[in-house]
């Protein structure tokens, strides 16, 4: 995760590189093997070539924690953002929880089982107090333990969706 304060000289700072440092498809930015060619690419390399000088680095497991092994025992409370990607913990709306936890130690389970809950919570949350609609009844039984009601099995076909009604999508340009 890449947090950016608004800065004229900072952006001019990266246009520039983009324009005038060398890009290699195989080689990357001036020979560094970064070879991503989008905006990821070229802020990697200007903040790992500290062209930036009043840049720091946020700590990962306390801004982009992922349940990995190099974050799974951060305090929870001290996370300010958690990372609910298909590497570790899996997206909640996928319902894969059995097929995620290959290979985790009991320090990722914990720290997954936490996450996908407060994401459940965070969802129960929006549906009954931000929708002016009726909300789809969860009571799935797919690990009830940690989604709450919200898959009746396993795959992302499973996922019981927060509306009972999906309006239909209208093309307003034609």
């Amino acid at each position: 995760m890449l947090i950016l304060k608004p800065d004229k000289a900072t952006f001019d700072t990266v246009v520039d590189e983009f324009y005038n440092v060398p890009y290699d498809p195989v080689t990357g930015w001036d020979n560094t093997d970064n070879t991503d060619l989008g905006p990821g690419g070229i802020l990697k390399y200007v903040f790992d070539n500290e062209l930036l000088p009043d840049a720091i680095e946020l700590d990962r497991c306390i801004y982009s924690n992922n349940a990995d092994d190099t974050c799974n025992t951060a305090p929870y409370d001290e996370i300010v953002g958690y990372n609910l990607s298909n590497d570790i913990c899996g997206q909640p709306w996928m319902c894969t929880y059995d097929l995620d936890q290959q290979g985790w130690s009991d320090e990722t389970i914990m720290m997954c089982d936490t996450f996908l809950k407060h994401w459940v919570n965070l969802r129960t949350d929006f549906a009954q107090n931000s929708l002016n609609q009726a909300v789809t009844e969860t009571n799935g039984d797919y690990h009830v333990e940690i989604y709450h009601g919200l898959c009746n099995g396993q795959g992302p076909v499973n996922y019981i969706p927060v509306l009972t009604d999906v309006p239909e999508l209208l093309n307003c340009v034609e």
